[in-house]
């Protein structure tokens, strides 16, 4: 909540390193509800991606993503009031680069788009779509980030029940883990 004042409080965009925020949890818990909120409750329009879509090694699925992005991103501007927006990220254990299973390193060419973002707010891309090469700019520097990302729940042999959604039910099922 302070995060979010500070930054719908802040003038204009940011040069580097925008706001981010990352919500881990156990599936079914309301961690993309809790973006939610923060979207309702403070007026700002969510561009929404979420990133199992873009898990593969494919250059094709690098040019989706960025096409998503874009849209997702001019969509949220667009509704904006001052051009602040809540940039959600879901999923983003989806797209590992550490096999969890093996322990194996994963070619995710999609996470360097992610971590420029997170890191610069800025991602500038040449986009190869069939014959045409399009230049794109996209920018997140006025966009508080939020990135959901799930617990491995076979590591912990817990899954969430998605209905049981209060604090105290999360409090309640923190405390039944840590006793394991």
């Amino acid at each position: 909540e302070n995060d979010l004042n500070t930054f719908i409080g802040r003038p204009g965009p940011v040069k580097k390193n925008p706001p981010f925020r990352v919500i881990a949890g156990f599936p079914g818990i309301g961690k993309s509800e809790l973006a939610n909120l923060a979207g309702e409750y403070s007026g700002l329009p969510i561009a929404r991606i979420n990133l199992q879509a873009f898990s593969a090694d494919d250059t094709t699925v690098l040019a989706e993503f960025i096409h998503t992005l874009e849209g997702a991103v001019n969509a949220a501007k667009a509704k904006s009031k001052d051009g602040k927006f809540i940039l959600l990220l879901e999923e983003f254990d989806k797209v590992f680069e550490i096999n969890p299973q093996n322990g194996e390193v994963v070619n995710r060419p999609v996470m360097n788009y992610v971590k420029d973002l997170l890191n610069d707010g800025l991602l500038q891309v040449n986009v190869e779509e069939f014959v045409n090469r399009t230049n794109k700019l996209i920018d997140i520097r006025d966009a508080y980030s939020m990135v959901t990302m799930n617990f491995a729940v076979d590591r912990f042999g817990f899954v969430a029940d998605p209905r049981l959604t209060s604090i105290d039910d999360v409090t309640n099922a923190w405390k039944m883990l840590k006793t394991r």
